[in-house]
């Protein structure tokens, strides 16, 4: 299947290791509540490491905002600075390169998720998408 496939591509953290590119729903987060963003949504997507935070491909986010679709749509808004630029270059690897069906409006956090989760990516957030639905 080729999600599975998808799934198990990795990147090299530049130390000889590989590790694979994960994102975290900060709606999703423990800290959520007390942490809150100023958007409809925030993921957080990077070469985390398990239990040792952010590898060497570095993390970029991607922002939900409403701009007043009639549908109620969220348009993801991509922001990356330098050091996220690896982590950039993986998921649009992932995408096949398409950036414009990456970012395409979606109806809610719980589908940008699952539109991660498609290309390969692991979820990091606290709290499983099952459960928060």
């Amino acid at each position: 299947m080729a999600g599975q496939e998808k799934a198990t591509r990795r990147h090299g953290g530049g130390d000889g290791e590989e590790h694979s590119l994960a994102f975290i729903d900060h709606h999703r987060q423990d800290y959520a509540e007390r942490v809150p963003v100023p958007h409809d949504g925030e993921f957080l997507i990077g070469d985390y490491r398990e239990g040792e935070g952010v590898g060497a491909g570095g993390e970029f986010k991607v922002v939900l905002h409403y701009l007043g679709d009639s549908r109620g749509m969220l348009v993801p808004q991509l922001c990356v600075f330098g050091d996220g630029a690896a982590a950039v270059a993986v998921l649009l690897e992932l995408a096949g390169g398409d950036l414009a069906r990456l970012l395409r409006p979606v109806e809610g956090r719980d589908e940008f998720s699952q539109r991660l989760l498609d290309l390969g990516l692991r979820d990091a957030s606290h709290t499983p998408l099952a459960e928060a639905r």
